[in-house]
């Protein structure tokens, strides 16, 4: 029988990423708008704005800004489920004359008429009820709200057209933004403790020796992540049903509420469940829609929908316990194949099986790292073994290796001195009676080559090698499995010959061992290059260069 796996850490000095934690980060990272994605968004708003700023007809001398609001702003955004568009929405900020002078209608078909004007929206555009949505296939849709500023004396409150009712409604987007981050954002000490669980959790990890060093997620408030995943949950659960789904804000604005500096993403969407069952029941235990006012706004009512269409709020409340079930579940602790299952219920089964497979990947990766690093850390001070196998250990072996600083300087020339044809079948020797059956050797115009594969532990990769020696020059090196990038970080010479020691270090004559040196030296290279691929990070003896 399987035994149950503790899922739940408290969020004390202690506090530890447990691997569903983790899991639950990296579903909110692989959500989320990438790098790539924010800049063309921010390109394209910005694009807009001038757009709209150059009109000389109506918006010139009224718009005082144009801005980011939503999930956008606030850093939650969350793809929607089997669709390739964000949902991006920002604010044409006009001036209170504007509001004062003109009907909202007239002022959302300015809107309209400006972009229909410029030959790349015309075809883009259509207006939904509080705004104007510009489609950019693939990417994103952006919903452009216009609103009025209401009041001389509070800038930020704006007063917005609805289509449904022909008339302004309030809102306030900069001070809902500014409230939700405040309601993310931990105390310095609580933020330490988390920063710390972060990097204890992740080893830097890359994916490939070409790529810098990434991680599996970037550290964000527990809160904006808690809110991607529900945002997350709610779409798969409402997917075929989507005019029945809960908006955005309702769940974002209820997840602030609850939240109470949990470190624990799983903590966090815990307190978000029980806050929302204890909201919807009235002072008689009776279950009934409740306003939940714009915390910047009280005038604007986000969940004026539930009183509206009772259906909606009991959709919603269907949908919290269904969360809450899978939840639950999840706290008792389970296998992880049923964790697993219940993950991919709530939240799609194609994206949770990647990133399990991901952080199973990542798991591998650093344990691997660990124990890779003591062997690369020791690699050139002399203090390991080789064995017959070419295998480098603490234990004793037939040969003890010598020390050594890897170099990356300009490659030397194969060159002889005092040629002795011996020495070649010499050197050939030693290496058969101490590697038997490793290498195939070939004397051929005074070069003696040698030919063999290396797989130094059962953590690195098996390397086909060729070592080329003539008399008296040290003998240079080249992989012939792998293609790899010459360079001074990984102590590889242009050439493609590996950087085995400093030239000046060692003064090589006709009787040093290539067994005896050279050899060990490349079993050592291959587990510090395997190293350096998991973490970008040259361990062992080097020259500094």
């Amino acid at each position: 029988m399987t035994p149950t796996i503790p899922v739940v850490t408290p969020s004390g000095s202690d506090f530890q990423i447990s691997d569903l934690d983790d899991l639950l980060n990296r579903l909110g990272e692989s959500l989320q708008l990438d790098a790539t994605r924010r800049r063309l968004a921010e390109e394209r708003y910005k694009t807009v704005a001038d757009w709209i700023e150059r009109d000389e007809a109506f918006f010139k001398t009224a718009l005082l800004n144009v801005y980011a609001q939503g999930s956008f702003r606030i850093r939650t955004t969350s793809k929607p489920y089997k669709r390739n568009e964000f949902d991006l929405d920002f604010v044409v900020h006009l001036d209170f004359l504007t509001g004062k002078n003109y009907d909202p209608m007239e002022v959302l078909n300015q809107l309209e008429r400006r972009l229909r004007e410029n030959d790349t929206y015309k075809g883009m555009i259509e207006r939904k009820n509080r705004c104007i949505r510009i489609t950019y296939a693939n990417d994103f849709h952006m919903d452009i709200m216009v609103g009025c500023q209401e009041t001389y004396y509070e800038p930020n409150r704006i007063i917005v057209p609805d289509r449904k009712t022909k008339n302004w409604t309030a809102s306030n987007p900069i001070g809902y933004g500014d409230w939700f981050t405040g309601r993310a954002q931990l105390a310095p000490k609580r933020q330490e403790i988390l920063q710390k669980a972060y990097n204890a959790r992740n080893l830097e990890i890359r994916a490939s020796e070409n790529l810098p060093a990434t991680l599996p997620y970037e550290l964000k408030p527990p809160l904006e992540r808690a809110v991607q995943i529900f945002k997350r949950g709610r779409d798969v659960y409402f997917y075929g049903q989507e005019d029945l789904a809960t908006s955005s804000i309702i769940l974002t604005t209820l997840a602030a509420e609850a939240y109470n500096g949990e470190l624990s993403v799983f903590e966090t969407i815990d307190r978000i469940i029980t806050h929302i069952e204890q909201k919807s029941r009235n002072l008689w235990g009776g279950i009934e829609p409740f306003v939940i006012p714009n915390p910047a706004n009280p005038k604007e009512n986000f969940s004026e929908k539930w009183f509206e269409d009772r259906k909606l709020f009991v959709a919603f409340l269907k949908f919290i316990a269904d969360l809450r079930r899978t939840w639950e579940a999840l706290k008792v602790g389970a296998n992880p194949t049923l964790r697993e299952s219940l993950l991919e219920s709530a939240f799609g089964e194609n994206r949770i099986k990647r990133l399990v497979a991901e952080q199973r990947n990542y798991r591998d990766s650093f344990e691997k790292a660990k124990r890779l690093t003591p062997i690369a850390q020791a690699a050139g001070l002399g203090t390991l073994n080789t064995t017959a196998t070419v295998k480098p250990t603490f234990e004793p072996a037939p040969v003890q290796n010598q020390p050594a600083r890897r170099f990356g300087g300009k490659a030397f020339p194969l060159h002889s001195t005092q040629f002795s044809a011996g020495t070649n079948y010499l050197q050939q020797r030693w290496i058969d009676e101490t590697y038997p059956g490793v290498f195939t050797c070939t004397v051929r115009n005074g070069v003696l080559t040698c030919t063999g594969k290396i797989k130094p532990t059962d953590d690195c990769d098996e390397y086909r090698i060729c070592i080329e020696y003539v008399p008296g020059a040290p003998p240079q090196v080249f992989i012939n499995s792998h293609r790899i990038n010459p360079g001074k970080r990984i102590h590889m010479y242009s050439n493609g010959a590996l950087c085995l020691h400093y030239p000046p270090d060692i003064n090589w004559k006709h009787h040093t061992s290539v067994a005896a040196y050279t050899i060990p030296w490349i079993a050592e290279w291959i587990v510090c290059y395997e190293l350096w691929k998991l973490t970008g990070k040259w361990e062992g003896a080097e020259f500094t260069h």
